[in-house]
């Protein structure tokens, strides 16, 4: 349970494999009817490709009604009160429980902390699709956004059948004296990438399951392809 606040990335299972896929197929029957699209299908063919309705090969969806899915929101609900117990033993400074708080779906538990989830996009990659590879980096929320005590973490749900791959470097969250002041996508020097580069983990997430990693932890992105 300490292995967020000790190695700065954990790896929690979130729905089994019936629900997994499940939610799955549910979701791309709700993009092929997406209302941005010019012809919506209510009833696409067994195992029809989702539309095209992502830019890039990293796949994340820009459209208004993929932030609003049934589904999204339901997976919102279940992630939080999976991180919600992992949160609480990395507070330096416990205070009295207060309830969760996130969407319509949520249900309530007690934590040592607030804990919100902050909505975020949807991703979806189609056969042969991979992101581009990034370098070493650290993910930094502007400061002037963020309470003193605030802890961020970013992370995933792999809805997919097979596995999904994460690259960081453990502990990284910890190496203040290399946090920059900067904020936002924040590059490692060049200098030290080989050190970090050495040390990097691919860590694996099973169907079903979420990755919850530390915001300033530093990671990459591999350029692996979806079949």
């Amino acid at each position: 349970m300490d292995e967020l606040a000790t190695s700065g990335v954990t790896v929690v299972k979130l729905l089994d494999e019936g629900a997994r896929a499940a939610t799955q197929a549910s979701l791309l029957r709700r993009l092929h009817a997406s209302p941005e699209l010019v012809a919506p299908s209510l009833a696409p063919e067994p195992g029809a490709l989702p539309p095209l309705v992502q830019l890039g090969g990293a796949g994340f969806l820009g459209t208004a009604s993929s932030f609003h899915f049934e589904e999204v929101r339901r997976l919102r609900g279940a992630a939080l009160r999976a991180v919600g117990p992992l949160i609480a033993p990395s507070s330096s400074s416990p205070s009295s429980p207060l309830e969760l708080q996130g969407g319509a779906s949520d249900v309530a538990g007690t934590v040592p902390k607030n804990v919100q989830v902050l909505v975020d996009r949807l991703c979806v990659r189609l056969p042969g699709q991979a992101p581009e590879a990034e370098s070493f980096h650290r993910d930094l929320s502007p400061p002037e956004l963020c309470a003193p005590g605030d802890e961020i973490y970013g992370g995933w749900v792999n809805l997919s059948p097979s596995d999904q791959h994460f690259s960081c470097v453990k502990r990284t969250h910890r190496d203040t004296a290399s946090k920059p002041d900067a904020q936002g996508f924040t590059l490692i020097t060049k200098k030290n990438t080989a050190q970090y580069k050495a040390k990097a983990t691919l860590i694996r997430i099973p169907p079903g399951h979420m990755v919850i990693f530390h915001q300033v932890r530093i990671g990459g992105c591999s350029r692996a392809r979806d079949s």
